[in-house]
């Protein structure tokens, strides 16, 4: 079933457009065209910048923006109808170091400088069960490939999720593709402060959270 758009939803966007640093539409598929921006285009600034994947409602990026006010975050979500009430949320409060992207993970590059995002964060992915559709999981090395081109030197990746086969699935992953793990657990402690809408659902479930930090050093790509 089909999500029903909301309404105003063009309007809502223009009203919130200076924090939104990108956004596709049908012409971006037919021209193939789009701006690359650096994080100093889009905040100004030469602070630290992270990128969020699959930014839902916000919560996250909300939090991690007020926790963080010496950060920069460029949250990403696809989905225009869900992320209109992330943008409003960070509007409302006047948050000047998070800036939204209305863009598909895989055309990433298409819209931001590469080597220039210190972390890379995945809050609860799809984990897409079916074996036939783990290229579209954010941890394929399709899309690996496209976060080695856009972190610095030494940048990571955060993945946390309640999937046990997901995780072992994107832990192996990331070691194949020259990743090294510097952190994993199965059971993370609970921070409230940074605490997803899901990862308050499962945990309200007694469904441990697990989490992986691992970083690319762009020279050597030998396996753990």
């Amino acid at each position: 079933m089909r999500m029903r758009l909301k309404k105003h939803l063009n309007e809502r966007f223009e009203n919130v457009s200076k924090y939104i640093a990108a956004k596709e539409d049908k012409s971006f598929y037919s021209e193939r065209s789009s701006v690359v921006l650096s994080p100093f285009d889009i905040f100004n600034n030469n602070n630290p910048t992270s990128l969020e994947i699959g930014c839902g409602k916000g919560a996250f990026a909300f939090n991690y923006a007020q926790l963080h006010p010496n950060i920069n975050l460029i949250a990403v979500d696809m989905i225009s109808n869900v992320i209109i009430d992330a943008v409003e949320m960070v509007a409302d409060e006047g948050l000047i170091n998070v800036k939204f992207m209305v863009i598909a993970a895989e055309n990433l590059l298409a819209h931001l400088e590469e080597h220039t995002i210190s972390e890379i964060i995945l809050n609860f992915p799809c984990p897409y069960k079916k074996n036939s559709y783990s290229n579209a999981r954010l941890t394929h090395p399709r899309f690996l490939e496209i976060y080695k081109k856009l972190l610095l030197p030494q940048g990571k990746i955060i993945l946390t999720t309640d999937k046990d086969n997901f995780f072992e699935f994107s832990v192996n992953r990331l070691r194949e593709e020259g990743f090294f793990i510097t952190e994993l657990t199965t059971d993370l402690p609970r921070n409230e402060k940074l605490e997803t809408e899901y990862e308050k659902n499962f945990r309200d479930m007694g469904i441990p959270i697990k989490r992986v930090v691992a970083y690319f050093d762009g020279l050597s790509t030998s396996k753990q």
